[in-house]
């Protein structure tokens, strides 16, 4: 279902007794970067890793995040989505 997180949410819960996380791919993550940057700061916090096994990534640092939210901004923008401040606008060709 998209945009449901309620296993993730479950998997954060019980992650400071597991070594990481090993995820799919890395459009499991929550499009909403308040979500994500949650999920990020909590793994980092815990001192985790976060795998994602299609791309073949990692967060295990800040750059790391910083890494895997440059290519979420690609994503948008190939998917048509431009993000100018707090406005998105949507591009049409």
């Amino acid at each position: 279902m998209p945009g449901c997180h309620l296993m993730l949410d479950q998997v954060l819960t019980e992650l400071p007794r597991l070594y990481g996380i090993v995820a799919y791919s890395l459009c499991q993550l929550p499009e909403d970067n308040a979500a994500r940057a949650f999920v990020f700061d909590t793994v980092l916090l815990l001192g985790k890793t976060l795998h994602f096994a299609v791309e073949g990534l990692r967060v295990e640092t800040e750059k790391d995040v910083q890494r895997i939210e440059s290519i979420e901004q690609v994503r948008k923008i190939v998917d048509g989505d431009y993000i100018h401040g707090d406005i998105l606008m949507r591009m049409t060709p």
